[in-house]
């Protein structure tokens, strides 16, 4: 990641607290219809680009077990910046944020944020759904990619074509040290 890349999230988050209210028969599979759909669909990006949109990927991963923070931990560290998320922005499934607040959560919810603690700053500012989405664990999650500005807007038209919740959550900024930034 570089410094004034922009953030892009391509799937909305929740499906660590969907599917354990589904295993808790909380949830139907019906009620949870478009997790599901979420967690089938394939993260193929590649084809949907042009060259130069793909070379103005600099970072790229997967939102899986870590949950969100964890997996842009592991970029901050790997490019030495800092990342700076906007709460506000996250897009999250149906029902998620219900079943955060009713504190349906899995063992990594907690795993998760001990994990980012060191690197993370932030986070005592937010409501405990909010940060609690940060740390769900994802099956089949989203990218989350870090892409020079300057193609960002792009890209992110493309990307909804087929990931509909795609959308920038911020930005990437020069750094002495990695760290997440996490605002409301």
């Amino acid at each position: 990641a570089k410094p004034g890349d922009k953030i892009i999230l391509t799937k909305a988050l929740g499906t660590g607290t969907l599917t354990a209210a589904l295993k808790r028969g909380l949830l139907t599979e019906d009620e949870i219809a478009v997790a599901i759909a979420s967690m089938g669909q394939l993260n193929s990006i590649v084809e949907m680009l042009e060259a130069e949109q793909r070379s103005a990927i600099h970072a790229c991963t997967d939102i899986t077990g870590f949950g969100l923070l964890g997996h842009a931990k592991h970029i901050a560290l790997a490019s030495q910046v800092e990342l700076h998320i906007i709460c506000s922005k996250l897009p999250a499934l149906p029902r998620a944020l219900e079943m955060l607040g009713e504190k349906i959560l899995t063992k990594a919810h907690r795993t998760n944020e001990e994990y980012v603690r060191d690197i993370s700053q932030g986070l005592g500012d937010l409501d405990d759904v909010s940060r609690l989405l940060l740390f769900d664990p994802q099956t089949s999650g989203g990218l989350l990619l870090c892409v020079d500005a300057h193609y960002a807007g792009r890209i992110l038209e493309v990307l909804k074509r087929s990931f509909a919740q795609a959308t920038i959550i911020g930005e990437v900024v020069k750094s002495i040290e990695p760290r997440i930034i996490i605002a409301k």
